[in-house]
């Protein structure tokens, strides 16, 4: 009978990831609006010889403007639950890496079937602690997975590997390369 099956680690990206995008949003959101209100105090126009925009003018820039920062709010918004939402599971046998939070999917590797692991640390997520586990399988219909921004990549990574051991153990499983 096949030992228990017990966790390893449990986690989540981090929103560090998002990190870039929302600055960026953010500084375009507050460039256009320095833009658009200078254009419609006449600053802009004003150098120029020219006088502040109409009432009209001034509602349409404005209703513009709040469109802007709604759909750019919005957007984050929905990067950040993106995020929220990939929940990854660690077992002594495999690791699930489970996406979505109304519907889901999750995406299964047994441990055995690694290939190989790679992290990589971006410098954002070097600053923060942080990398992500590229992890290469043998199986054709997942033949990559990534652990996004997790903490302590190098440790986690070591227990992943430990667990694998354990599995080829187990099963008796030695990896051959044909190359």
């Amino acid at each position: 009978m096949p030992p228990q099956e017990t966790d390893v680690w449990r986690g989540s990206p981090s929103q560090t990831e998002n990190l870039p995008y929302l600055i960026g949003v953010t500084a375009i959101l507050v460039a256009l609006t320095i833009a658009i209100r200078l254009f419609v105090s006449g600053g802009v126009v004003h150098v120029a010889g020219g006088t502040p925009a109409s009432p009209a003018v001034s509602q349409v820039a404005s209703t513009s403007l709040l469109v802007a920062w709604v759909l750019g709010l919005l957007s984050c918004l929905r990067r950040v639950l993106a995020t929220r939402a990939v929940r990854y599971r660690v077992t002594s046998q495999r690791i699930l890496v489970t996406t979505g939070l109304l519907s889901t999917t999750q995406e299964e590797i047994e441990l055995r079937r690694i290939r190989d692991m790679t992290i990589r640390r971006p410098l954002l997520q070097r600053l923060f602690g942080l990398g992500s586990i590229v992890i290469t399988g043998v199986d054709m219909s997942t033949p990559r997975e990534a652990l996004r921004a997790v903490p302590n990549p190098e440790g986690l990574r070591d227990r992943i590997r430990e667990a694998m051991n354990a599995q080829l153990r187990e099963f008796g499983v030695k990896m051959v390369d044909f190359t």
